[in-house]
């Protein structure tokens, strides 16, 4: 009796393990086919380009302060969030997609979000109006066409 307990515990023991393995690699799959792969694919599923997406973690771990808690890589968490945006995607579909739970898909896009707040000054910058006495040649072009216009 207390033999087939105890080999009951380690066949469960193991295929909980075995399916931990097995969603990490569908995760890493996931991932990979994302961003990983084509250009064409990212930009259709989280509407930039591999290399911008890479700029867009670099500069969230930096400047946005993202942190990896080793649970999910910056890589996931910024995918996740721009799906969701891209495709305005519930959070159960998220989840399945990325196999996590609802809860860690929303704590992990308001914390992606809150380091993108943190980038406004970067990623939205404002540029200086040319003035109506500039006397530089490459806007006098738009003078007239504005004048002509309004």
């Amino acid at each position: 009796m207390i033999m087939s307990h105890s080999s009951i515990w380690f066949h469960e023991n193991q295929t909980l393990r075995q399916r931990l393995l097995d969603r990490e690699g569908l995760r890493g799959e996931i991932l990979e086919s994302l961003i990983q792969r084509n250009d064409v694919i990212c930009v259709n599923q989280l509407r930039m380009n591999i290399r911008s997406f890479r700029l867009l973690c670099g500069l969230l771990r930096t400047e946005g302060k993202l942190k990896e808690d080793g649970l999910i890589s910056i890589e996931e968490q910024v995918a996740m969030f721009l799906y969701i945006l891209a495709h305005h995607s519930k959070n159960r579909v998220i989840g399945f997609l990325f196999s996590r739970s609802g809860q860690t898909v929303s704590s992990y896009f308001n914390s992606v979000l809150n380091g993108v707040l943190r980038l406004h000054k970067i990623l939205l910058s404002t540029h200086d109006l040319v003035s109506e006495d500039c006397l530089d040649e490459r806007w006098k072009l738009f003078k007239v066409f504005c004048k002509n216009k309004f």
